[in-house]
């Protein structure tokens, strides 16, 4: 399975967004960069979504090769609104307690999804916040430590993390861009 494009008319933040994921490019990682609320996470779940077939008419996902793998979506904290999402505590709970003892839940999550990556072929891997309290070092690495682990599967990545996407070239990264003032609103004091 491959996620070639994905277009997004207007829902929420996102407005006008058409992003194509190059199937050409090695290796097959896309970090999704932007500024906080520009609709990063909004848009994994959105793709996860469509593959249930809800929000068809809000997204319209171009996959090839369904029959051969999976979409898998992992977010830090489930929510309501990540649509049946993994979080990275549930790969976590399936790792042997000796190779937990002694490793910062970073490195806990790092590894179980590392672990986890190389169980699966030919799957879209949607990874919301991966990098979240990793080291600068983990955060340069995540991205090409995963295509290791599972060479036919594609990553996308939602990210803050300046050292994820300098792991990669300028082309692979797709930048969100805010399409609304999302800024919080302040009043002034009455004088």
């Amino acid at each position: 399975m491959y996620l070639n494009r994905v277009r997004v008319k207007d829902y929420k933040v996102l407005k006008n967004l058409d992003i194509t994921f190059e199937r050409d490019f090695n290796p097959w990682v896309f970090p999704l960069g932007g500024n906080q609320g520009c609709g990063k996470s909004l848009l994994l779940s959105l793709i996860y979504a469509s593959s249930l077939h809800e929000m068809s008419d809000s997204i319209d996902c171009d996959f090839c090769d369904k029959e051969k793998g999976k979409l898998l979506y992992f977010v830090e904290r489930s929510t309501s609104r990540n649509v049946c999402a993994w979080t990275y505590l549930d790969l976590i709970k399936h790792q042997k307690i000796a190779d937990l003892i002694n490793k910062s839940y970073a490195q806990q999550k790092y590894d179980a999804i590392v672990k986890f990556a190389s169980t699966v072929q030919n799957s879209v891997i949607l990874l919301d916040d991966l990098d979240l309290g990793f080291h600068p070092d983990n955060q340069y690495k995540i991205g090409l430590d995963l295509v290791d682990a599972g060479k036919t599967n594609q990553y996308i990545i939602a990210t803050h993390s300046f050292e994820l996407c300098e792991a990669l070239t300028p082309s692979h990264i797709k930048v969100i861009k805010n399409t609304v003032n999302t800024a919080p609103q302040t009043a002034l004091p009455e004088s």
